[in-house]
């Protein structure tokens, strides 16, 4: 019914109510993306009333249709990859930087973003030392400046404390691994360890994390791979640290990320 605003003054004098109008109704609209109230991983699309959950470029949505996994296939997939590096006495300071080039050239064969791949370096001896952690360079030509400038720490083999120290720190959100990508950590080692590996290694192999053992060949006698690790060994002599395609080298697994990514 119309009001006296409507009608005018006169609209009282004819017996007809003078009645307010009502208040506009007020939309109520919350943003469940903005104000945190959802359950999405990686992204969070709002819509009226609700939201739906999303993916970076690189990873599919899972069927919860909640959390992603990042999509396989090729170098440019997404990868988390971890070099643990021996940096005992006996690896002599040639052989070290054999190795520095060696992970240089296998940084050289991956696609370097925030959507594929990453790369971390850890050094050991008889402590651990992050030289940087995954996500810090984002770029080829940063990653292999930070991997020459590395350092020879040049003591013991603690081999059992580095390999706990990768699976519970380097691969850790805190320090650049992302939630759904493959982790592969790469084991670079010259000899027994001085410690016991026993429990580190199954930590690592009940682990989502893919590892490598690569045994340096830099003495005379008999190389050295653990047992103990989960997943592929490769023996390499001072010629194949030297090689212009590591990755062949690598017992041809490694040429296909997803059969590095397997825990044995």
């Amino acid at each position: 019914m119309w009001g006296c605003a409507e009608l005018g003054v006169g609209g009282e004098a004819l017996g007809w109510p003078c009645l307010k109008p009502p208040p506009p109704l007020l939309a109520v609209v919350s943003d469940l993306c903005a104000t945190g109230d959802h359950d999405c991983e990686q992204v969070c699309v709002s819509t009226p009333g609700a939201y739906r959950c999303a993916c970076r470029d690189g990873f599919s949505l899972n069927s919860d249709g909640k959390t992603c996994t990042a999509c396989n296939g090729g170098l440019g997939s997404a990868l988390d990859l971890v070099f643990l590096i021996d940096g005992s006495k006996s690896v002599r300071p040639e052989n070290f930087e054999l190795v520095k080039k060696f992970i240089n050239q296998i940084v050289d064969s991956l696609e370097v973003s925030d959507k594929q791949a990453q790369v971390g370096l850890v050094q050991y001896s008889s402590s651990v030392r992050q030289e940087f952690p995954l996500g810090q360079f984002k770029s080829k030509k940063d990653i292999k400046a930070a991997v020459k400038k590395m350092s020879y720490m040049e003591k013991g083999t603690m081999t059992g404390q580095a390999l706990k120290y990768l699976v519970d720190s380097s691969f850790s959100v805190i320090n650049g691994a992302r939630p759904g990508v493959p982790k592969v950590g790469i084991v670079f080692t010259d000899g027994r360890s001085q410690d016991y590996i026993s429990d580190a290694a199954k930590k690592a192999k009940d682990s989502e994390t893919g590892l490598m053992q690569i045994s340096l060949l830099t003495e005379q006698d008999n190389p050295w791979a653990s047992s103990e690790l989960p997943g592929e060994a490769a023996i390499l002599d001072k010629s194949q640290l030297s090689s212009a395609d590591p990755r062949s080298q690598l017992q041809g697994d490694f040429a296909n990320q997803g059969s590095l990514t397997e825990v044995d």
